[in-house]
């Protein structure tokens, strides 16, 4: 074992540079051990709990182990720490970051750093925008470490923001897949694509986050499917009140009415304000209600004592009834292809 623990300047650094270390190393200064290969572990802090962060003894300065290769664990435990953390582009058995405070001006880079366990606890990171994990990747997380989607999401955000970079959520998803959780990877994925909505701009921001809101980036297809059962249901309550208005009449009136214009014909198609509303809301179906059925062009009606068109207004709904339904049955049609997924 080499403990390089001993207090000394704060400004010293001790540079490792590349050295071949068969034991474990325990640090807590300014520690240079780029490209070193230590065939134990690594430990910043004490290999015990220490309760009291504040004591001098347990004050660090920084590290630097860029490419090193870690033959076990890396473990950052029990320390008040005050400067960088940098594990670019190196290797463990696992990482451990548990019962630490961390300064403001405090960071830890574990971008490109690959090890198999990660254990942490939740305060235990340093401060939001102090840390950089793009392409960390890991194998599965510790059972007594946070693994729900909101915990797991709260710690993506602290990373630092200049980019949008996708990889730490797939990461992360594909980890709690592999630990069975796949409700919480859905929403890891999900926030992801609403994290990269906020650095998009005008209408590609706007149909990104329409994506979001009706299909959940295509991995919550279901909720194009409710509403669009909800707009049918209430096209369903409004064409029929179109229908008591002789708003909606028969698109042949001799054939509907032959004898008496009030006697309607036993033989014409009687209108169903659910089929004319399913009609006109999925695309491309034909139940041949809107070839018997129409909204009446002439009619106008005098509604809360005011000359209003009740034709024009019905009109546009069924206008936007239509738009709506092509573009959530298109969604919902490309989230379940797959087309949409993000």
């Amino acid at each position: 074992m080499l403990d390089l623990s001993c207090p000394y300047e704060n400004n010293m650094r001790i540079d490792f540079s590349g050295a071949k270390i068969q034991g474990n190393v325990i640090i807590l200064h300014g520690i240079v051990l780029n490209l070193a290969n230590i065939g134990g572990s690594l430990y910043i802090g004490n290999v015990d709990s220490i309760n009291d962060l504040q004591a001098n003894q347990n004050i660090v300065y920084g590290c630097s182990a860029i490419g090193a290769k870690i033959g076990k664990d890396i473990c950052i435990k029990g320390c008040y720490i005050l400067g960088p953390i940098d594990f670019k582009k190196s290797s463990a058995s696992g990482l451990a970051i548990v019962n630490n405070a961390w300064s403001d001006q405090a960071e830890l880079d574990i971008s490109s750093l690959k090890i198999g366990t990660l254990l942490d606890m939740e305060n235990n990171w340093p401060k939001n925008g102090r840390i950089f994990f793009n392409n960390f990747v890991y194998d599965e997380i510790d059972n007594s470490s946070p693994s729900d989607a909101v915990s797991r999401i709260r710690w993506l955000h602290l990373q630092s923001t200049s980019s949008f970079l996708p990889q730490p959520y797939e990461q992360l998803a594909g980890v709690l897949r592999k630990m069975g959780r796949e409700d919480d990877a859905i929403e890891v994925l999900i926030a992801k694509n609403d994290d990269r909505a906020q650095k998009m701009a005008g209408a590609k921001r706007m149909w990104w986050l329409l994506k979001g809101l009706v299909i959940g980036y295509g991995y919550k297809s279901y909720r194009a499917l409710y509403i669009s059962l909800g707009f049918i249901l209430f096209g369903w309550f409004l064409f029929r009140w179109a229908y008591y208005l002789k708003i909606v009449c028969p698109t042949e009136r001799n054939k509907a009415f032959p004898d008496h214009p009030h006697v309607f014909s036993d033989e014409y198609p009687p209108f169903n304000a659910f089929i004319f509303s399913l009609e006109n809301f999925v695309p491309l179906l034909n139940l041949e209600m809107g070839k018997d059925w129409a909204l009446n062009s002439e009619v106008k009606k005098q509604l809360w004592r005011l000359n209003f068109s009740l034709r024009s207004a019905f009109r546009f709904y069924l206008f936007a009834h239509i738009i709506i339904g092509w573009v959530l049955t298109s969604l919902w049609i490309g989230s379940l292809t797959g087309l949409v997924k993000s």
